[in-house]
């Protein structure tokens, strides 16, 4: 498990993940969506969340990261992923009503290009003059809940909110692509390990395609720094 709560797929594991993401892009691959979504940033994301996923200060401090946990404000494009980027997020298990994700609506003069050039030093400036202060979550609390599908734009601010210590949560969270007009692949922003790591929603969601993990994700984890590099190791391997 990753400092932030994701699960790493192991090699021992390869049929249960793959059986995970057959069911999960399942829900996606209908008529209306099929010209919509082009990639997936990544595999899947299984993540538990909980009080024990927050590190010390001192330890953000050592980091130098300015996305370094998903408790503090952030957009996905701040960690290297595309600026236009659709978030999705389903609850499975858990408090969803005391450990959750807050999100904090743009302001009518938000700036991408300002909010996408945020370095450590303006990122609270730049927060208070695109940001809404207060969460919009009031606006669909009874829709946050497990079993749910929710998605959002990268532009939402949001952040890990955790009100009972002793609380949990489990979700699938992933970001995909959707195809792009020539003039918004120009203004697209995405490191280039987060651009190698996508997969086609075809691929994904493919009969005739699985993910093999390589036995290196079952020794050990490393970040990806803000999408610098990759975090684990697979293949995609076509079905005879």
């Amino acid at each position: 498990m990753t400092p932030n709560g994701f699960i790493v797929p192991k090699s021992h594991s390869n049929k249960e993940f793959n059986a995970l993401i057959d069911t999960f892009y399942s829900l996606f691959d209908t008529k209306e969506l099929q010209n919509v979504i082009k990639y997936w940033q990544e595999p899947l994301g299984i993540c538990f969340k909980s009080n024990d996923n927050d590190r010390s200060d001192l330890e953000m401090k050592k980091s130098g990261r300015l996305y370094h946990q998903t408790s503090n404000f952030h957009i996905e494009s701040w960690a290297g992923y595309s600026n236009f980027g659709i978030n999705t997020l389903l609850p499975l298990f858990g408090d969803t009503k005391k450990n959750y994700t807050e999100f904090f609506e743009p302001k009518e003069n938000y700036n991408d290009f300002e909010v996408n050039s945020v370095t450590e030093k303006n990122l609270n400036q730049i927060k208070s003059k695109n940001y809404n202060e207060k969460p919009a979550n009031p606006a669909f609390k009874n829709e946050y809940i497990s079993g749910n599908l929710i998605c959002w734009d990268n532009c939402l601010l949001h952040r890990t909110k955790i009100e009972d210590k002793k609380s949990y949560r489990i979700f699938i969270v992933n970001q995909f692509i959707p195809y792009l007009s020539r003039k918004e692949s120009k203004a697209n922003i995405i490191s280039k390990y987060r651009k190698i790591g996508r997969l086609t929603h075809n691929i994904l969601s493919s009969k005739k395609h699985i993910l093999k993990f390589s036995k290196i994700n079952d020794r050990r984890f490393k970040s990806t720094l803000g999408g610098k590099r990759d975090a684990y190791s697979y293949k995609v391997m076509r079905l005879k």
